[in-house]
């Protein structure tokens, strides 16, 4: 098909589509950055055959204007069209992905269970014997009034009863024999008595509770010795 006669065959899609080409032709050669590549090159050489050649030479004045490349001479006659090239020429795999995020375990859950106990132990309750106040009898008192004194002291000591009242005849000790009583005093149910150690120096202070159902004499310890503060007194065999 020669030149002439594709010009005089031209429909209004075909000029639009020409039109759209052109600036396909800008925009590929990117304003004049990526010259001479062969798609514009091709590109290039079609439009040339298929615009007229007034409305080709004004395009080529615009295009130096601006320094762009221009569209070449066509052929006057026996001139083919060109094959439009693929735009796969010029364009290559550039994009590469790489995997980027990185999932890290960051709670921990630690167990703060804590044990219940489920049993309380019972305190084991010591039943106080049944006591009745009469302190008469010999009592063995034994004792140790501090640990400097290595020694026990064993007294003996005799309570009589007296019409309703009851009173310390005499106190002895194993090693001192008769010791001084100093005052005493009963008081309905109890005793409240007092007597001199001369060997240490030291005062022993008691005070009768009563006498259980086993034959002992409880008494409150109220002066400064080694022993329970509460406590029974066997019978002087």
């Amino acid at each position: 098909m020669s030149v002439q006669s594709a010009r005089k065959k031209r429909p209004l899609f075909h000029t639009l589509f020409i039109l759209i080409l052109t600036s396909v032709l800008i925009a590929t050669d990117l304003l004049g950055t990526v010259p001479n590549n062969p798609f514009t090159a091709g590109l290039r050489q079609y439009l040339a055959l298929m615009l007229p050649a007034e409305f080709t030479g004004w395009l080529n004045q615009e295009l130096m204007g601006f320094s762009l490349p221009t569209l070449p001479p066509a052929a006057a006659y026996g001139v083919d069209f060109p094959a439009l090239p693929t735009a796969t020429v010029i364009l290559s795999p550039t994009l590469t992905t790489t995997p980027t995020l990185t999932l890290t375990p960051t709670l921990t859950l630690t167990p703060t269970i804590t044990p219940t106990p489920t049993h309380t132990p019972t305190p084991t309750i010591t039943p106080t014997p049944t006591l009745i106040p009469n302190p008469a009898g010999t009592w063995l008192f034994s004792w140790q009034h501090s640990n400097q004194f290595n020694t026990v002291w064993r007294d003996t000591f005799h309570i009589a009863q007296e019409d309703n009242s009851f009173v310390v005849t005499f106190v002895s000790d194993t090693y001192l024999g008769g010791l001084t009583i100093i005052s005493q005093n009963w008081d309905g149910s109890s005793l409240d008595f007092t007597y001199h150690n001369w060997a240490i120096p030291t005062t022993v202070h008691l005070k009768t509770i009563g006498i259980d159902s086993n034959g002992q004499l409880w008494v409150s310890v109220l002066s400064q010795w080694m022993g329970p503060p509460t406590t029974s007194l066997p019978p002087v065999q």
